[in-house]
C-alpha cells in the first residue's frame, strides 16, 4: 500500500484512471480539501469532506464495499482501511 498526496480531488481522481502505479486500497491524501481517500476505479472519500471522490452513505463504511464479481470479495482489504483510517487521524480531518 502506498500513499499519495494532491492538490485536488479532481487530480486525485483523475490519477486513480490513468496512474498505473496507484493500486486498488491506496490512500489519497488532499489536505487543501481536508480529504482522505481510498483509490478506486471510483475512489472513495473516508473523510466527512469528500470534494470530487465519491463518498459514503450514512451508517455504511469502506469494508462494505464488494467488487460486485463475488459476495466475498471486498474491495479494500482490512489493511488498506487501516492505513487511510491512521492517515485521516493523524491529520485530524
Amino acid at each position: 500500500m502506498s500513499t499519495y498526496h494532491f492538490d485536488s480531488t479532481g487530480e486525485a481522481y483523475d490519477a486513480c484512471q490513468c496512474d498505473e502505479r496507484i493500486q486498488d486500497g491506496d490512500t489519497l491524501v488532499i489536505e487543501s480539501e481536508r480529504v482522505v481517500g481510498l483509490a478506486w476505479v471510483w475512489p472513495i472519500a473516508i473523510s466527512k469532506e469528500k470534494g470530487d471522490l465519491h463518498g459514503i452513505k450514512e451508517g455504511s463504511s469502506p469494508e462494505s464495499f464488494f467488487t460486485g464479481l463475488s459476495a466475498c470479495e471486498r474491495v479494500f482489504t482490512d489493511e488498506a482501511i487501516a492505513a487511510a483510517r491512521s492517515t485521516l487521524a493523524a491529520l485530524g480531518f
